[in-house]
């Protein structure tokens, strides 16, 4: 349905979020200086213009229909627009608070993000952050209620991406494995020795190789397929073969003499820890501030070497 631009109410917008977050009419009626009885006789008005229900009403507590959800992710924004234009005329910063739910998999939490968003938590005192791990598979918009983190994410429609930062990476094999098969000098060698992938890979594929200027593409017939990334360094681990395997989930395993890199020298390309965020939904001033807080904290330090 198409609402000309004239009967669109932006104060009721601001108050549908004010509900929202409020969690009841009544509590909402509190902090807006509003008569309980507007309140509710305003968002009964808003719904029959813009045609579907927003409000479920038949629960003790208040809760969104789809259409709603869909519907306040916009009104959020108008609201965090107007507090952030007021806040630029008058020369300030408006900081973040409330909750984000950030999406990562457990590759990403146990290697450096846990420590990431202690930092970020430490520098953010009015920011809560919720930690979703997802593992592998198809990502989608439906998946997402704030800001993902993957590497070289394997997503579905209607996600923008936006780069933090590049990752090495390695072939890696446990030292038994090595032990028992042939030796592994150039890339062509590889596609003597079973091979270990992971995401949806399927079939045949081909890994990439540099050194000095000079490339080498290598056809490989995975032997065994995981789903994570923790899954194929597991893999590997138990010397079921050969995998390519970003450098910052190895690293304890190869001080422990545990995983051994392969070919040192022959680099695979970069991978790309990319921030993950619906596009048709309004990425937050809080997801705002932590892509920007992440992307930094990559860059620097001991961070960025533990990515290298």
């Amino acid at each position: 349905m198409t609402i000309a631009i004239g009967t669109r109410n932006t104060s009721d917008m601001v108050l549908f979020a004010e509900v929202v977050d409020a969690g009841t009419i009544t509590a909402a009626s509190h902090q807006v200086g509003l008569e309980r009885s507007t309140v509710s006789r305003r968002m009964t008005s808003l719904e029959d213009r813009l045609g579907v229900p927003l409000l479920d009403r038949s629960h003790k507590m208040l809760q969104l229909t789809e259409a709603g959800s869909r519907y306040y992710e916009y009104c959020r924004r108008v609201v965090e627009a107007a507090e952030e234009a007021d806040a630029v005329t008058r020369g300030m910063r408006v900081e973040p608070c409330g909750t984000l739910t950030v999406y990562a998999s457990m590759s990403e939490v146990e290697s450096f993000l846990s420590q990431v968003i202690e930092r970020f938590l430490a520098c953010n005192k009015n920011v809560d952050v919720a930690l979703s791990l997802h593992e592998g598979g198809r990502m989608t918009a439906e998946d997402i209620d704030g800001v993902g983190l993957c590497l070289d994410p394997i997503t579905g429609g209607g996600l923008t991406l936006r780069r933090i930062a590049d990752v090495g990476e390695s072939v890696w094999a446990s030292k038994d494995y090595l032990a028992r098969h042939s030796a592994i000098e150039v890339p062509e060698d590889v596609r003597d020795h079973a091979c270990i992938t992971h995401l949806d890979h399927e079939g045949r594929l081909r890994w990439q190789f540099s050194k000095d200027g000079r490339n080498a593409n290598i056809s490989v017939d995975p032997r065994f397929c995981v789903q994570t990334l923790v899954s194929a360094r597991q893999a590997a681990l138990a010397g079921l073969g050969l995998a390519v395997l970003p450098n910052y989930l190895c690293r304890e395993a190869e001080q422990r003499g545990g995983l051994i890199r392969v070919l040192p020298g022959w680099s695979p390309p970069c991978g790309e820890l990319m921030a993950v965020y619906p596009t048709a939904k309004f990425l937050s001033r809080n997801a705002k501030a932590f892509v920007e807080f992440t992307r930094d904290a990559l860059a620097a330090g001991r961070f960025h070497e533990l990515l290298s």
